[in-house]
Order: C-alpha cells, then sequence, then structure tokens
C-alpha cells in the first residue's frame, strides 16, 4: 500500500499534485481531505478571532475592527430586534436609526414562561433531526436573481433549526431579560409590524407600546411574520421616505 502511495503524489515543479485515479481509494481521499479541513477550520479561527475583537476590544470603533465604518442605519427583522436594541445600548453612537421589520422587543417575551420556551427548543431539536425544516422555511423569489433563488433554496435546506437556532432560542428570555433592564434607546425609528397572528399572544399590542416608547411611526399590515414577502413595495417607499427625512 505504500508504494501504491507514494506513486500518487508527484512532484512537480515545486509542488505537490495528487493522482486520484490510481493507488487505493481511502488513503487517497484521507490525503486529499485532510488539508481541506485544516484550511476550513483556520478561516473559521480567523473568523472567531475577528468576533472576539470586535465585541471585546474595539468599543466605539467596533465594526471598523473588521472593515467596516459608521454610524449605521439597523434594519433587524424578528429575534434580531434584540440585538439591534443592544447594540445601541452598547454602542449608542454607532446607530443613527432603526428600521424595524416585525422585529421582537424585550416586550415581545413579557408572556413567555421557561416551560414555554423549554417545549419551542425540544419541538426545534426534534423537526431538526426530522429534517423537515426545509418545508417549512418560506423563500420568496422577489426581485431576486435566479442564482440568488437557488442560493436561498440551499440556504433553507442547511439553516432551519441548526445549532445556532436552537441555541439562539434557548437564550432568548434571558438575553429579553438583559436588554429590558439595560433600559430604552432613543434613535429615529420607523417600525413595519405584521398581523401577529403567526406570533405570540399581544404582539401587535406590544409592536405599539415599543413604538410609543420610541416616539416611532409604526405601520401595520394584514400579513404574515415575513412582511417583506408580502409588501415589499409599500415598506420600499415608507422606507425611502423615512431616509430622506434623516437628512432633512
Amino acid at each position: 500500500m505504500k508504494k501504491h502511495m507514494k506513486k500518487c503524489i508527484i512532484k512537480s515543479a515545486g509542488r505537490y499534485e495528487m493522482d486520484m485515479t490510481t493507488g487505493p481509494i481511502l488513503p487517497n481521499m484521507i490525503r486529499f481531505a485532510v488539508p481541506l479541513m485544516c484550511s476550513t477550520l483556520l478561516q473559521l479561527l480567523y473568523s472567531a478571532a475577528d468576533m472576539i475583537i470586535v465585541g471585546q476590544f474595539a468599543g466605539s470603533e467596533a465594526l471598523a475592527a473588521v472593515g467596516e465604518t459608521g454610524p449605521y442605519i439597523l434594519a433587524p427583522h424578528s429575534m434580531s430586534g434584540l440585538e439591534a436594541i443592544r447594540w445601541k445600548q452598547n454602542f449608542p453612537h454607532e446607530v443613527s436609526a432603526i428600521i424595524g421589520i416585525d422585529m421582537a422587543t424585550p416586550l415581545s417575551f413579557s408572556v413567555w414562561k421557561a416551560d414555554d420556551l423549554t417545549k419551542t427548543v425540544r419541538l426545534m431539536r426534534v423537526l431538526r433531526g426530522l429534517h423537515v425544516g426545509r418545508f417549512l422555511a418560506s423563500v420568496s423569489n422577489l426581485s431576486l436573481t435566479e442564482d440568488e433563488v437557488t442560493q436561498h433554496q440551499l440556504l433553507k435546506k442547511r439553516n432551519p433549526f441548526n445549532l445556532c437556532c436552537i441555541n439562539e432560542a434557548k437564550e432568548v428570555l434571558n438575553n429579553a431579560k438583559t436588554v429590558g433592564e439595560d433600559g430604552n434607546i432613543s434613535c429615529p425609528t420607523l417600525l413595519f409590524s405584521s398581523n401577529g397572528k403567526d406570533q405570540e399572544k399581544d404582539w401587535v399590542e406590544n409592536q405599539q407600546k415599543f413604538a410609543a416608547i420610541m416616539g416611532a411611526r409604526l405601520i401595520c399590515y394584514d400579513c404574515g411574520h415575513y412582511i417583506h414577502h408580502f409588501k415589499s413595495e409599500e415598506m420600499c417607499e415608507e422606507i425611502t421616505r423615512f431616509l430622506h427625512s434623516l437628512k432633512e
């Protein structure tokens, strides 16, 4: 076997090339896969280092550490609303405005109990094990190219109920509590809300309460949570007017 493996490695012009057509299959596959795995690990470590720098050392220049400069207009959807509020709390000078797309706030989870969360996480794990997430996640082809639709389809197969989603769900009540306890934020805000029928109890009412706290304009649509799938043109018009108002 060693002789076969030596024949598979060819040195040419200072580099090594692998002949996958000769020799034992398994050793060839291992030799081919190990460098790829190492390369992927290095990329993950590089990304992790970026996030550590941003989160721990960058301070008011958080995103500048990875090549971005502010201030920013955040456009959170769903649970990322908590992250947008938290970003404004931690880096107030980096966020100039928020455009909330049926975004969650600490008020959104005021009716949740620990048992509710446990049941939700358990259901997510079951759905992950059954690989049915790809059938539940929606994909809109509005304004997307054929290639972009294909990418969305691939992401739909990979991402629903993955470990990131499950871990985020597990911590959502703690995160909502942390954000709520750190007080209200203040910045120009435009909010879009769904009819709340596929969300938690009192979803629309809590959107109205948050809008009052922020002094924000709230636009409610009679549609589901992914309102940008249903009302994209109307939203674009409202967002354009909002952005123009920031310059006045």
